[in-house]
């Protein structure tokens, strides 16, 4: 017997599965796809209307709208599906390819002997020698990874890719083997079109245990630790640069993206698989979905006591589901952000890519009945006319820029000592505090030294020759007379070139010699010596400010305001000016901003201490435009960077 709309009905299969302690039914699609959530009585009215499709019951007129209305219902259960096929989604496209079960048998064995306690102890066991080939290099590795976002990293992880997730999808296979679960499906799954991967394990859901599913979800997890482990290990006696990076990249990268990705719940990847089936919520996704929505719904339309109940009914369902969405976004910003200043054109495609992944094309479902759609498209218009509404007011929104720099005592310049003449260092005082006037350091020069001897006999002999010719050659011994006062003039120089030879504290502080500073060392004028921290009521500290703000310090500040981010505290920042331009530690211009604060210089040493800039407000829109600006300066001067 023929009714429309009936046929999936007749290859549905009716499941019986236990959740959080009782049973629940799932109604799993043809083909093994979607799976819905159904109550006792509309199993039994399934039930019966199979019997009624099949012959076993009467086609009467009663069970043929029953049947009619089950097909309707199921084809609205759409959004309470736990898994399963999902409706098409260009940037997320899952293509089998064959079924995977012929692969269990053969590898049943080392299935039971990596999930046991022999496996559990040979993973433990790399992770120890791991942990034990670190410490012993000092952890070196760190030092050597580089950076890990650069073309050729990028584009060697992407070449090795899938081949890692090839193993990561091997650990789920082997680990749904040990728990006698079917894999039916492996296939290809394009990830915004790279090509990955993939076994179907949706069998778990009916086959293994609670505990048996949160392993077969973490299998992968547990696959990529042991790769990035072995990595890791293997680093350590390669002996080549390649090699090196290679195995760099694939601990840093592999490991990375396995913990921050497939191990967070809050993305539907295995962590929130493992950690759904630890709370007996196996739908929470969708579930904090709904719940979302419907507080959203009221909230839209103003029913505040729907609003409150939809918020008392499910709380954490529904900070579950506000925490997924903020980390979609969290997780498209970083990217973009991290790849846009090394990649411009890249970076804008991931942000709209992505974009359209993670918002547009959730969107793409199966056409609903002709009502439904043209309530559906006039609500789509509606929240488009007041987002659109929403945006256009907040592009005119004024707002302050601000921005963050680190700044510190300026040891180059204000409180540095440097030596007054050229010489050879003999001593120099340890580190601590010192009085006014008290000798810091001194030096000795050989060259002067000389010269005062040599000033000293010749004062002393022309001294002899006017005393013996005073009285017979007059002339001469005026020109001797001459002669010694030039000597003594000159030796005044020389005393005044020893003097400077020795460094004094022009004033009462703490002072620090120079590293440099070594006994023997050859100083010359204007090299440090040392530092000294005055004590005084002021400071004088240092920063660097990025170009991009040079014309907002000049004509938009609006405030200074030093920033202690241990403690928390503020103050004021007193008579800041930009000084001349400098390199900072990226590579990239940056302009020398000096000030002064309240406070004893020796109370800022050692401490991490940020200059708080805000200028003058401008709508979001310019905002926007700004920050296309930084991405395009860091764009160049990375590129800058890779030219040398």
């Amino acid at each position: 017997m023929e009714i429309p709309g009936t046929a999936p009905l007749k290859e549905a299969r009716l499941r019986l599965t236990t959740e959080a302690g009782a049973h629940i039914f799932l109604l799993e699609e043809p083909g093994g796809g979607r799976l819905f959530r159904m109550s006792r009585a509309l199993a039994a009215t399934f039930l019966r209307a199979r019997d009624v499709l099949t012959g076993a019951r009467p086609a009467t007129a009663e069970a043929k709208a029953e049947v009619a209305a089950l097909a309707a219902h199921l084809t609205g259960l759409r959004g309470g599906a736990v898994g399963g096929k999902k409706a098409f989604n260009p940037l997320f496209m899952m293509i089998p390819l064959f079924d995977a079960r012929p692969l269990q048998a053969p590898v049943a064995g080392l299935a039971r002997a990596l999930f046991s306690r022999g496996g559990l102890a040979l993973f433990i066991l790399l992770a120890l020698l791991a942990i034990w080939l670190g410490a012993a290099s000092g952890f070196v590795f760190v030092d050597h990874i580089g950076d890990i976002f650069s073309l050729s990293a990028l584009a060697t992880f992407a070449l090795i890719a899938p081949f890692l997730k090839l193993a990561h999808e091997s650990g789920h296979l082997l680990a749904a083997t040990r728990f006698g679960v079917p894999v039916r499906n492996a296939g290809i799954m394009l990830i915004a079109l790279f090509p990955l991967p993939f076994v179907d394990c949706t069998e778990a859901e009916f086959r293994a245990t609670r505990l048996g599913r949160i392993v077969i979800s973490l299998a992968g997890l547990l696959a990529d630790l042991a790769i990035g482990l072995v990595a890791f290990i293997l680093w350590h006696f390669a002996s080549d640069d390649f090699t090196r990076q290679l195995l760099s990249n694939i601990v840093v990268l592999n490991t990375a993206t396995t913990l921050i990705f497939n191990l967070n719940p809050l993305m539907r990847l295995d962590g929130y698989f493992a950690l759904s089936d630890a709370l007996h919520r196996r739908n929470l996704h969708m579930e904090s979905a709904l719940a979302l929505s419907a507080a959203r719904r009221a909230a839209a339309g103003l029913e505040f006591g729907r609003l409150r109940a939809a918020i008392a009914g499910a709380p954490g369902r529904i900070v579950f589901g506000l925490m997924a969405f903020a980390y979609k976004i969290y997780i498209l910003i970083f990217i973009a952000w991290t790849i846009a200043p090394k990649y411009l054109g890249v970076g804008l495609a991931v942000v709209v890519w992505g974009a359209a992944a993670m918002f547009l094309s959730p969107l793409m479902k199966p056409p609903r009945p002709e009502a439904d759609a043209r309530a559906g498209g006039a609500r789509r218009w509606r929240w488009l006319g007041a987002i659109l509404l929403v945006l256009a007011g907040l592009a005119f929104m004024p707002l302050r820029y601000q921005t963050v720099i680190p700044v510190a005592l300026d040891l180059e310049g204000a409180y540095t000592i440097r030596a007054a003449a050229e010489g050879n260092l003999t001593s120099i005082r340890p580190a601590g505090t010192v009085a006014d006037g008290e000798r810091l350091a001194e030096a000795g020069n050989i060259e002067t030294a000389v010269e005062i001897a040599l000033n000293d006999a010749d004062q002393a002999m022309l001294g002899y020759l006017a005393d013996s010719v005073r009285a017979e050659n007059p002339l001469a011994a005026q020109n001797a007379q001459e002669r010694i006062e030039s000597a003594k003039a000159l030796g005044v120089d020389l005393a005044e070139e020893q003097a400077a030879l020795i460094v004094a504290a022009d004033q009462s502080g703490w002072f620090r010699p120079d590293d440099a500073a070594r006994i023997g060392t050859r100083l010359r004028v204007g090299q440090p010596v040392g530092v000294l921290l005055p004590e005084a009521e002021e400071s004088a500290l240092t920063g660097l400010l990025p170009e991009l703000y040079a014309r907002k310090f000049r004509e938009d500040l609006t405030r200074l305001e030093l920033w202690d981010p241990q403690t928390g505290e503020t103050g004021p920042a007193i008579d800041a000016r930009m000084a001349q331009s400098a390199v900072d530690n990226d590579g990239g211009g940056a302009f020398r901003i000096s000030l002064r604060a309240g406070g004893a210089p020796i109370s800022y040493a050692g401490r991490a201490t940020q200059l708080k800039l805000t200028f003058r407000a401008e709508p979001l829109w310019r905002h926007a435009v700004f920050l296309g600006e930084r991405l395009r300066l860091a764009f160049l001067r990375n590129r800058a960077a890779e030219s040398r």
